[in-house]
Parts: C-alpha cells; sequence; structure tokens
C-alpha cells in the first residue's frame, strides 16, 4: 500500500508492506534475524536481497542475496572480495512467499575498512557460526534414531 502524505508545502509518499515479519538487525556483526512477528518463531528459507550505497556517492549496487538458516538467520555483510569497503548503507529486502515482504536499511559492520577491528569482529562471527553448528549438529543427533 502506497500512502500520499501532504502537508506544509511537501508531498511524501510512504510504502507499507503487510506482512507478519519481525527483522531484527545486529549491526555490529552485518547480521539480521527474521521472526514471526506474531508468534516470535524463528522463520528459514526466507528470501534476503540486499543492495549497498556506495560511499563514494556512486550507483547502489547489489551486494549479495540468499536465504535465512535454521535459526532465522542471515549475514548480510559477508562477501567475497572487499565490496564490504565501499558499503556506506544496506537496504534489504525481506521476501517471504507466506508472510509477506519488507525493506529496512542499516548500516555496514564498524571497522569493516579496519583490518585489525575487522579480524576481531571476523572471529565472533567465526565463534558464532561454530556453536551454531554445533547446536544443529547436537539436535539432530537427538532426533536420530539407533
Amino acid at each position: 500500500m502506497v500512502i500520499e502524505i501532504l502537508g506544509q508545502g511537501k508531498q511524501e509518499f510512504k510504502t507499507f508492506y503487510s506482512n507478519q515479519l519481525k527483522i531484527t538487525t545486529l549491526e555490529a556483526f552485518g547480521e539480521l534475524k527474521v521472526t514471526n512477528a506474531d508468534t516470535g518463531k524463528p522463520l528459514p528459507s526466507v528470501y534476503v536481497k540486499v543492495f549497498a550505497q556506495p560511499k563514494n556517492g556512486g550507483k547502489d549496487f547489489f551486494f549479495r542475496d540468499g536465504y535465512t538458516d535454521i535459526c532465522g538467520k542471515f549475514e548480510y555483510s559477508q562477501t567475497s572480495g572487499n565490496k564490504l569497503k565501499d558499503a556506506k548503507k544496506f537496504a534489504i529486502l525481506v521476501q517471504s512467499d507466506k508472510f509477506g515482504s519488507k525493506i529496512t536499511e542499516c548500516n555496514p559492520p564498524k571497522g569493516s575498512g579496519d583490518s585489525q577491528e575487522g579480524g576481531v569482529m571476523q572471529a565472533a562471527k567465526m565463534t558464532r557460526l561454530e556453536n551454531r553448528q554445533n547446536y544443529v549438529q547436537s539436535k539432530g543427533s537427538k532426533n536420530m534414531k539407533m
């Protein structure tokens, strides 16, 4: 739905998407989590498409896309190459066939251009990823019948 707002000689259009999505961003790690707004349950396999606004003021560019994991998480700032150092801001489309669509904006992780701070953040990401994989493996092995 598009709503037109008029006032004090200004005209603005706002777009609202009917959805049941709650998007939580953790900018320090370049990660977002998608949950059902009504139940709070994580939503896996939700499509995420990320565009970046460049620092130099050029044309916005495609950054990456993919799907949320089993915990409803997606690392929007992770990419091969050094595109992250050129990103000033992100626009992120989150789209679910069942729960609707939503667009959010956020900043890249602080220190993404600083190799020392970026290395610390990368180490923290790796630890979280290992913990998540261990959790998924432990749940899978408990559910296996011998």
